[in-house]
């Protein structure tokens, strides 16, 4: 890399060329006028040798025999001298017109620049082929470099996949013996669907929407749902969400998708005779720099004059941090329009919590993994306290999620937390079912039945965990699905089980 730069650079060297042409060519010309200086010289010496013998000549001529009517020639004393003066002379100037030699210093002049052009250009070729050689070894470092790069991609992966299954494992014996079976309403996990078949479905409406509902802490009822999102194949089964949000990430369709999901809650709250139904949209990475998102909630806002305060956008806490500057302006975006805006999965990471005074936020949404387990730990206990003082100090609501029990409810209630969302209160039904014409009226979950249970002290989670092994079921349900985040390309942060 060295040769690129500096005295044995390609572009010091050619102009160094440059100059060493111009001064050759001086002195070519220089050399030139020498020359032909030389040759007219000669030329002229040539004539004056022409009349030398001319004159020798006539002078021969003039002291033969004559033919003139046979009389000897008689020349004259004079003109003889003339002529031989004049043949002296002639000698004279062709002494004094002897061409000149070409200036010895001017010719090794010449001779040195022309040594210095051809180092000059040979050092150009070298100097051009160790930059191409650099230029080589540079792309393939760069190929090593993103290839290293994504393979540290796929460890991290693997790790994060790791990690989660190593927390599943560490979780499970706190609820032993207490999990009831799978959830049988969605078919085995299988293979990934095709992109044609995800096209098919946003052309063909082959997109079915479920609901969750959520309840509120304060007015005690349902005052909200959470629009979740499946897809029926061709044969007419429904596929997991996982099996084709992945990829429809990876075929960057995430985009459509929210837009389709947007357009039809839009149309279930225009439809809504009561007008006091909300509904929570969950957004991928990919829509948050979607300029035809927001023209699609401005456009059928307008055209219904519905509340836009009744749609709640969500993005989750990684996907946000991820995409700080996207998801600020859409947000401002939404608040501009009366949209709420909710920020999903919050505590997961504490990823985002320096970046929460650049949104505005309408809801905080407590991380499930937190609340699952908060009765049996006190960190959980201190850090849901901790986010609900923090979701007033910005002028927020929080929503506590996966809530499967009355003691999880009952705490989220003292500690002041406003919404509740899990099997507790509901489990995702089909969207027909609850806000269809012919629904019938969602079930309001009865009061928390109280739990006695000890304190907790700062260090007492073990004793916790072993106690509540020990205890009975008495209701507990776990959420819909485990979730499993997956990130694809630009970490979209896809929840594939309580988001669409």
């Amino acid at each position: 890399m060295d040769s690129a730069f500096g005295l044995n650079s390609p572009d010091f060297l050619q102009k160094k060329i440059e100059r060493l042409k111009t001064a050759l060519g001086e002195a070519n010309v220089l050399m030139d006028r020498q020359v032909t200086e030389r040759d007219e010289a000669r030329a002229q010496l040539d004539a004056l040798k022409r009349e030398n013998e001319e004159l020798k000549r006539q002078i021969a001529e003039g002291g033969s025999v004559a033919t003139f009517e046979s009389q000897p020639p008689v020349i004259e004393p004079a003109l003889e001298a003339e002529l031989r003066e004049r043949i002296a002379e002639l000698e004279r100037d062709s002494l004094q017109a002897r061409p000149p030699d070409v200036d010895p210093q001017l010719k090794e002049r010449i001779d040195s620049l022309q040594r210095d052009l051809d180092g000059a250009r040979r050092d150009l070729e070298d100097s051009r082929r160790e930059t191409d050689t650099s230029r080589r070894d540079s792309e393939t470092a760069r190929r090593d470099a993103e290839a290293a790069r994504r393979d540290a991609d796929d460890a991290r992966t693997a790790a994060a996949a790791a990690a989660q299954a190593v927390q599943a494992a560490q979780a499970a014996p706190a609820v032993a013996g207490r999990r009831p079976p799978a959830d049988t309403d969605l078919p085995a996990p299988g293979p990934f669907v095709s992109q044609e078949v995800i096209r098919d479905a946003l052309e063909n409406d082959n997109f079915v929407l479920f609901c969750q509902p959520v309840f509120s802490l304060h007015a005690e009822r349902i005052t909200q749902y959470e629009l979740l999102l499946r897809l029926r194949d061709p044969q007419g089964r429904l596929v997991r969400p996982f099996g084709f949000l992945e990829p429809a990430d990876r075929y960057g369709l995430m985009a459509e998708i929210d837009r389709w999901v947007v357009h039809h809650a839009l149309e279930l709250l225009a439809r809504d005779s009561t007008g006091d139904l909300r509904l929570e949209v969950n957004l991928a990475g990919q829509s948050l720099g979607d300029p035809e998102l927001t023209a699609i909630i401005e456009q059928q806002i307008a055209m219904t004059d519905l509340d836009p305060a009744r749609l709640i956008l969500e993005v989750s806490e990684n996907v946000a941090a991820a995409n700080l500057a996207d998801c600020e302006r859409l947000a401002k975006r939404l608040r501009g329009l009366g949209c709420g805006f909710a920020l999903d999965d919050f505590g997961s990471t504490f990823a985002s919590f320096r970046h929460l005074r650049d949104l505005p936020i309408n809801f905080l949404k407590i991380d499930g993994d937190l609340v699952v387990t908060v009765t049996e730990s006190r960190t959980g206990q201190l850090t849901i306290k901790s986010l609900v003082e923090l979701a007033k100090g910005l002028g927020a609501e929080t929503v506590a999620e996966y809530v499967s029990d009355d003691q999880t409810l009952e705490f989220l209630r003292d500690q002041g937390v406003g919404y509740a969302q899990g099997y507790r209160i509901g489990r995702p039904r089909p969207i027909e079912e609850v806000l269809g014409p012919h629904a019938a009226q969602e079930p309001q979950p009865q009061p928390p039945r109280r739990v006695e249970r000890p304190a907790l002290g700062i260090g007492d989670d073990e004793l916790g965990e072993a106690n509540e092994a020990n205890e009975p079921n008495e209701g507990f349900q776990y959420p819909d699905e485990p979730r499993e985040q997956f990130h694809g390309p630009g970490g979209s942060g896809i929840t594939p089980s309580e988001t669409i």
